[in-house]
């Protein structure tokens, strides 16, 4: 009797994990993301003068002590990882195409935007957390 408790409590929290990951959010696909994503975000405890602008154009700027650092073309895909849909967000160095940099979109709403770093040799590193200026 215990083990079947058990074995249905599992059962139930398995099923239950897969129904919250599954319900996407109509506004977080790519092409809702391209449009939050557009604008100046701050990274968490910096300020204006250390900004990411997203431009409609496909362009993006990375402002350091107030100078622009480099120039980025970006876009977001769509992509499934075992069935599971993430939203990656790609910029690419103008001039170098040898350097892309990949980001798992973890958040992206009106004010918040959370990256995780995806390792071109695989793994992850820490999230970047960005506010909208």
């Amino acid at each position: 009797m215990k083990n079947s408790i058990t074995y249905n409590l599992i059962v139930f929290m398995f099923l239950f994990s897969i129904s919250c990951k599954a319900q996407i959010q109509p506004d977080t696909t790519a092409t809702s993301l391209n449009q939050k994503i557009l604008g100046s975000w701050i990274p968490e405890g910096s300020n204006f003068d250390n900004r990411l602008v997203f431009n409609n154009d496909g362009s993006a700027e990375k402002f350091s002590d107030g100078q622009l650092y480099i120039n980025y073309t970006w876009s977001i895909n769509e992509e499934l990882v075992n069935g599971i849909p993430f939203n990656t967000l790609m910029l690419d160095e103008v001039g170098n195409s040898e350097t892309t940099n990949r980001y798992e979109i973890n958040t992206l709403k009106d004010n918040l935007l959370i990256l995780v770093f995806q390792r071109p040799s695989g793994g992850i590193s820490g999230l970047n957390k960005y506010f909208k200026q």
